[in-house]
């Protein structure tokens, strides 16, 4: 997952596109087929779509949380 500066642009897309290497797209010559083998666990272990949605909702709600906690602390009573 990318730092939560990047994570609501990070898609599961771009996921996958993290995983295929130069040399993947040289000898497949399209990046979708590269992501559907990628998908389909060609590449070790991958996380489903499913999986990753619900990481980045997991990883957004810990920022936001974060934010409230920080925010709570810092505002004088």
């Amino acid at each position: 997952f990318p730092d939560e500066s990047g994570l609501k642009t990070f898609n599961y897309e771009d996921y996958l596109d993290s995983k295929i290497t130069p040399t993947d797209l040289f000898y497949l010559k399209s990046r979708e087929l590269a992501r559907k083998l990628v998908e389909h666990s060609h590449k070790g272990m991958i996380l489903s779509r499913e999986e990753f949605e619900e990481r980045k909702a997991a990883a957004e709600a810990a920022k936001t949380e974060q934010s409230s906690v920080f925010y709570s602390r810092s505002r004088p009573m």
